[in-house]
């Protein structure tokens, strides 16, 4: 497999779509799929492609390739979060779905912080019912599901897909936020 002059692994395998037929590609020959393991990896796909000659890539992320819309189709650089063709268990590409702890606070404005300080949010209790008039904040990387986020405990069951919309609700692949949970389809 090649790698790039930041050191990540790419291919340039046909781009399927999953609603659409199973012999209909999208993308015959993509410049290049990048499978990232980490938020370093996703800097570093981003800095090759800003560090290309005019005209620049399109850098393009997709999740597990259900989306309708073309919003993740490009003949540049694909970024993988969810890797669509392989074994869930292959480590050797595994998905973007890690909790991100370095993300918020730090990344929030000071009026955001002062707006979530002032809600004097208890700490995330998974047994106890939630206050709806609050938010708890929880950043994960794109490629999370939410049965994931459930799983380890950081929502009630149920709670990140029935909650009121951070964003609207989009059906194009994405990454949208459901109930302060950013998730990618």
């Amino acid at each position: 497999m090649p790698i790039d002059t930041q050191g990540n692994f790419y291919d340039s395998k046909p781009w399927r779509r999953k609603a659409d037929k199973s012999d209909h590609i999208r993308v015959s020959a993509p410049e290049r799929r990048y499978y990232p393991s980490s938020r370093q990896d996703l800097l570093e796909i981003v800095f090759e492609a800003q560090s290309r000659p005019d005209p620049k890539p399109e850098v393009r992320a997709c999740g597990r390739h259900w989306a309708l819309s073309d919003v993740a189709v490009t003949d540049d650089f694909f970024i993988e979060t969810h890797d669509p063709d392989g074994d869930p268990n292959n480590l050797a590409r595994p998905r973007l779905n890690k909790t991100l702890y370095e993300v918020v606070p730090e990344c929030l404005t000071s009026e955001a912080l002062r707006f979530f300080d002032a809600q004097s949010v208890t700490p995330f209790d998974p047994t106890a019912s939630p206050d709806q008039s609050k938010f708890y904040l929880y950043h994960v990387e794109a490629g999370t599901r939410i049965f994931d986020v459930e799983d380890r405990g950081a929502v009630a069951p149920g709670i990140a897909a029935t909650e009121r919309p951070v964003v609207p609700a989009r059906d194009d692949g994405a990454e949208r936020a459901l109930g302060d949970v950013v998730v990618d389809r």
